[in-house]
């Protein structure tokens, strides 16, 4: 798995605009945006990379988002 600097990891331009815009973690560091733990499985957004319980989320999801 890689970490590093988001314009290393091939990030999108888009996403390299938004995720200057708060305190980006890499993948090792990740944690929960909602709850700021990261035990448990993350979704990470795909426009922003940010990191997600499934049950953080309001309302909360179920079942993963097609293409998990």
């Amino acid at each position: 798995m890689k970490v590093g600097h988001p314009s290393c990891l091939n990030f999108a331009d888009h996403m390299v605009g938004v995720i200057k815009t708060y305190s980006w973690q890499c993948i090792e560091c990740k944690s929960c945006t909602v709850c700021g733990t990261s035990d448990n499985d993350l979704l990470f957004c795909d426009d922003c990379d940010r990191g997600y319980h499934m049950y953080c989320l309001r309302p909360a999801l179920l079942q993963p988002p097609d293409g998990f």
